[in-house]
């Protein structure tokens, strides 16, 4: 529609109004144009994924699984499953230390304040990352899925649970009773009955306020903290515009494929039966996809609580550029699936906005896709399952041949000698005085040339790839010296220094996320209970928050090397005995800044060395009293002073005269 020509000085200026309906629909198609595009364009990747985790999981590839179900030799020996086992515990074995810190400034104003609430946003983030060991358990899913498919994702978010309280509702409603019962006894009262009347509206206030106070306790927090959700790599959809997935961050948008049945979509979503009638439908999930023929038409709608194993598409849209998340069901183009919202995003310490991780392999430059640990070992595996086929076929036909005469054995006697099983007696019609071995006789077989079936040098070529080694697969071929193990030991580490770095990235980038978060979400009164009575969580200050860093110790996820701690260990041992001693004196002197002092040292040295000891329980206890000193004082004899002698009374000044 066309609205009225507005006079702009001489020139005539034409407004069009568009109808914010119409306008909706037509975002609301351009969003589904968009996803939809990019959804087809991954079914490619979908397919090749699919492939490497059924390589992952049982070690031979679609033609091998093919021959082994037809009945063949096949030997199935998944290495790329043994080595995917070792590297997790190494790369992941804990959860990671986060330690707070202020930031360094040129002058130390407040620093005191900042260090306060550093080891209170340290205690904080720390008890909400590792609650319930929530993030472990996402980022060990997440690494096994980039090794399988080459990445994988992981979703943060804000939960805020509620749910009503059922003991506070029955007393509130007996509460609402009595009042009744009052009122009702109070007009049965007589209107010169002041005083009965007073008590029984004394009595219905008395009430009213014990329920005002209940009110707030009508709803009890069943979870409120961070959520950990690992997202498949085949549900996150990406902006085709970023030419290297590992720059989705200046991406325009990130796109969640959600797979809901009719009931969640009823209940979770905007949506009513008549809404749904023109949604795309599909089958029952086969594996880990939604696949079938698509259908579509109220007949396929269930009313809420019946299950007929159909389901949604919903797409979950995080516009990076508009600050919104929408929400649009595939087949349903006219509306949104619910309004869109602003999700919670950290307002300080970090410029992230997508609550989405990426772990990733090892990335090619120019390619899109990083190369997963499987897809780089599959050609081993191949190699190494046919090699061993191969041997193991040998064996089975390697079998004695029997040659006999026919001429003196009968149709039955010949079956006999040619089935025969271990230990037979068959009996053979000869002639007196014939040599029987010279009836029948036995032709060896070819031996089998191990050189030709050798899998030492596969087996070395995935240990060079992945970076495991025969000690860590439990192989021990050679024996070894102690410290020879242990340079081994430390070769294996330092080969996956790569990998562990990555994983240090994305944490630290995870910790700044969360700790945005949790300084807009958690209260001061959840922050005491958390860190203590000495805690200081302030409101949201940008000037504060920049003061305070979180830092991921380095490598604090991994496998300890604790036969390089215990050596460290005993070569400090000594060291820490003594200073343990000097700490003693100082305290008893009563120098306690020395004691202070020699305590951060050690602490510090500790802490270089990457042994995880609690120095405080090791050293002696602080501020201990002074002892009496023994000695009794020297018998200073007293001279008397004169007069001349006294200090004046009023302050010397080197400017005035005495």
């Amino acid at each position: 529609m066309v609205e009225e020509i507005k006079q702009s000085g001489d020139e005539e200026v034409e407004i069009i109004s568009v109808d914010k309906t119409e306008a909706l629909k037509a975002l609301v198609r351009r969003w589904h144009e968009r996803v939809n595009e990019a959804d087809a364009d991954m079914d490619k990747q979908r397919k090749r994924w699919r492939a490497l985790r059924k390589i992952a999981l049982t070690g031979l590839n679609s033609a091998q699984r093919e021959d082994q179900a037809s009945g063949q030799i096949v030997v199935s020996t998944n290495l790329i499953g043994s080595t995917k086992r070792i590297l997790l515990p190494v790369l992941y074995a804990r959860d990671p230390e986060i330690s707070g810190r202020p930031a360094e400034q040129v002058d130390d104003d407040g620093y005191a304040e900042v260090r306060q609430f550093a080891h209170t946003y340290e205690l904080v983030v720390n008890h909400h990352l590792t609650r319930d060991r929530a993030l472990k358990r996402a980022m060990k899913r997440a690494l096994s899925a980039s090794m399988d498919t080459g990445w994988s994702w992981l979703k943060i978010t804000w939960k805020d649970e509620r749910e009503d309280n059922p003991l506070v509702a029955e007393r509130m409603n007996d509460m609402r009773s009595q009042i009744e019962r009052l009122r009702a006894l109070a007009v049965q009262i007589a209107d010169d009955d002041v005083a009965a009347q007073d008590s029984t509206k004394a009595e219905i206030a008395e009430i009213a306020l014990m329920m005002d106070r209940l009110k707030p306790q009508l709803e009890r927090v069943v979870f409120r903290g961070l959520v950990f959700e690992r997202v498949l790599a085949d549900n996150l959809i990406a902006d085709p515009r970023v030419d290297e997935l590992q720059d989705y961050q200046q991406g325009r948008w990130l796109a969640h494929r959600i797979w809901m049945t009719l009931c969640e979509a009823i209940e979770k979503l905007d949506l009513d039966e008549e809404c749904l009638s023109g949604a795309d439908l599909y089958n029952q999930p086969d594996g880990e996809n939604v696949t079938g023929d698509k259908s579509a038409g109220p007949q396929n709608v269930p009313r809420k609580g019946d299950e007929d194993g159909k389901y949604l598409k919903v797409y979950e849209i995080w516009a990076r550029e508009d600050g919104l998340v929408y929400t649009v069901v595939a087949g349903i183009k006219d509306r949104w699936a619910r309004e869109p919202f602003e999700p919670v995003t950290p307002l300080h310490g970090t410029d992230r906005w997508f609550a989405f991780f990426l772990q990733a392999g090892d990335w090619v430059e120019g390619m899109n896709e990083p190369r997963s640990l499987v897809e780089n070992l599959t050609p081993l595996q191949e190699e190494f399952t046919r090699t061993r086929t191969k041997m193991a076929v040998h064996r089975d036909r390697a079998r004695p041949l029997r040659v006999f005469n026919t001429g003196v054995a009968d149709t039955l006697t010949q079956q006999r000698l040619a089935n025969g099983e271990t230990m037979e007696n068959v009996g053979l019609d000869m002639p007196p005085g014939s040599d029987v071995r010279q009836a029948a006789i036995i032709l060896g077989y070819p031996p089998i040339d191990m050189g030709l079936y050798e899998t030492a040098t596969i087996r070395a070529d995935m240990d060079q790839v992945s970076g495991v080694a025969d000690q860590n697969r439990g192989a021990t071929p050679d024996a070894k010296t102690a410290t020879q193990a242990s340079i081994l030991q430390q070769g294996f580490l330092s080969r996956l220094s790569g990998p562990q770095d990555e994983i240090d990235d994305l944490l630290q980038d995870i910790a700044s996320y969360a700790g945005g978060i949790l300084r807009q979400e958690v209260t001061a009164a959840e922050a005491l209970e958390i860190a203590g009575s000495g805690a200081l969580w302030p409101q949201v200050d940008r000037s504060m928050d920049l003061r305070v860093k979180l830092d991921v110790a380095a490598g604090s996820t991994g496998q300890r090397d604790n036969i390089h701690q215990a050596q460290t260990w005993m070569q400090n041992l000594p060291q820490l005995v003594q200073i343990g001693l000097q700490i003693e004196q100082a305290e008893s002197e009563g120098r306690h800044e020395i004691a202070e002092f020699l305590r951060a040292i050690v602490s510090k040295t500790f802490e270089r060395l990457g042994l995880r000891v609690d120095v405080e329980a090791l050293l002696p206890k602080q501020n201990r009293a002074p002892e009496p000193f023994s000695q009794p004082a020297p018998n200073i004899p007293q001279v008397p002073q004169r007069a001349s002698t006294q200090m004046p009374t009023q302050p010397f000044n080197p400017g005035v005269q005495q």
